[in-house]
Formats: structure tokens, sequence, C-alpha cells
């Protein structure tokens, strides 16, 4: 189905790769969706981790059928930097459920 093609980004040379579905998951004219279906693919200026990290909790969320709720996104922060985290949760439109 449609929801089930690939659509990716590259991230410092690095493809992110996730579902039309994951992609819409967060509102078909998301900001999240929009990095990858409509934006420029090439265009991001953030740590492929973070992306990587942000694409993983919207992937989860969207299988178990529940919305992003900001546990999830602080879950996700791990050992990585705070501040280019947070940047890269603007980035994607994610600002509003990281804290």
């Amino acid at each position: 189905s449609e929801e089930d093609s690939l659509v990716s980004v590259d991230v410092c040379g690095f493809s992110v790769t996730l579902t039309k579905g994951v992609a819409k998951s967060l509102g078909e004219d998301s900001l999240f969706a929009n990095r990858f279906l409509k934006y420029d693919p090439n265009s991001l200026d953030v740590a492929v981790d973070y992306v990587r990290r942000i694409v993983d909790v919207a992937a989860r969320a969207h299988m178990k059928g529940t919305a992003l709720t900001s546990l999830d996104v602080q879950g996700a922060v791990g050992e990585a930097d705070l501040k280019g985290y947070r940047h890269a949760l603007t980035m994607y439109g994610l600002h509003d459920v990281r804290y």
C-alpha cells in the first residue's frame, strides 16, 4: 500500500528511511511528514543519531497506534547532547512534546 512505501532523508551522508505511514503519523501536513515528503531530502544540518532517535520514537508510537508522548521523546535522548537533540526536535516539529 501507499502507507508502506519508503521515504528517506539524507543526513550528513547517511540515509534515514521510514514508511510513509510513519511519516504521516504526526499529521499529513506536519513538519515531521514534510521533512520526508515535501522538503529537500538533503537539506538537514543535524546529527544523524538524533534523526534516527526521533524516527525510532515516531515509528514505535505508530506501530503501537498511540500518540507520541513527551515520555517517549525523553526516553530517546539517551546519552545524546541535549542541546543538539532539542535542535533536531525543533527541526522535525516535535519541540512541543519534548518536555
